[in-house]
C-alpha cells in the first residue's frame, strides 16, 4: 500500500508554506537572505523589496512584481511584466554576511516561458556584477570611530573588536 502526503515547504523563518502557482517547475523562492531584509544597490540607486519568499519588487519600479520563476541553487529565473511574459536569469552571489552580488541576463519577452538551462547560459549571463548591501539597521553596528567622542544621541563608538572590522594593514603576506 502507498501512502500519499501532501508535500510541505519550510521557509528560513520556520514557517509552513504551500508552494506557490506560479512556479515554474517546482518550488521556487528567493534566498533567505533576500527575505525580511532590504537591500540597495548605489550604482542602479534602487532598493529591492522582498514582500514574500517568491517576489521581488524595486523601489524604482513599484507594483511591478518580480516572481522567482525557477531555481537551480545560485541560478534563478524570474518573471515580470503587466502579462507576466518578460523574463531575466539572475546568478546571486553570497559574498559576506551583508552584500550578494548579482549577474544577470538582458529581459527576454516570450510567449512561453524559457527552460532554466536555455535562459541561464554564459553568453545570456554577460551583466557587469551589480553589488547589493544589507539596509539592516545591524549593518553599521557603530557609526563613531574608537579614537573620536560622541557628538550627539545617536552615536554609537565603536570599540575597535567589531566582527566586520578589517585587520589593521600590517604584517601583510606577500605572494611571490
Amino acid at each position: 500500500m502507498i501512502l500519499l502526503l501532501p508535500i510541505l515547504f519550510v521557509s528560513c523563518h520556520g514557517l509552513l508554506l504551500d508552494p506557490p502557482a506560479s512556479a515554474g517547475s517546482g518550488f521556487c523562492s528567493y534566498p533567505c537572505k533576500l527575505q525580511d531584509n532590504l537591500f540597495y544597490n548605489e550604482a542602479a540607486n534602487d532598493t529591492v523589496i522582498t514582500p514574500n519568499p517568491y517576489t521581488l519588487e524595486l523601489s524604482t519600479q513599484q507594483n511591478n512584481k518580480i516572481i522567482c520563476f525557477e531555481r537551480s541553487g545560485s541560478f534563478i529565473v524570474n518573471r515580470r511584466g503587466a502579462n507576466n511574459d518578460t523574463y531575466r536569469c539572475i546568478k546571486i552571489i553570497d559574498v559576506c554576511d551583508d552584500a550578494i552580488v548579482v549577474i544577470q541576463t538582458k529581459l527576454f519577452t516570450m510567449t512561453t516561458p524559457p527552460k532554466l538551462c536555455e535562459i541561464c547560459t554564459p553568453d545570456k549571463l554577460t551583466s557587469q556584477p551589480e553589488l547589493w548591501v544589507s539596509m539592516s539597521k545591524t549593518l553599521l553596528k557603530c557609526n563613531v570611530p574608537s579614537t573620536c567622542s560622541k557628538t550627539s544621541g545617536t552615536d554609537w563608538r565603536c570599540t575597535g573588536s567589531e566582527s566586520n572590522t578589517p585587520d589593521n594593514g600590517q604584517n601583510c603576506k606577500t605572494h611571490g
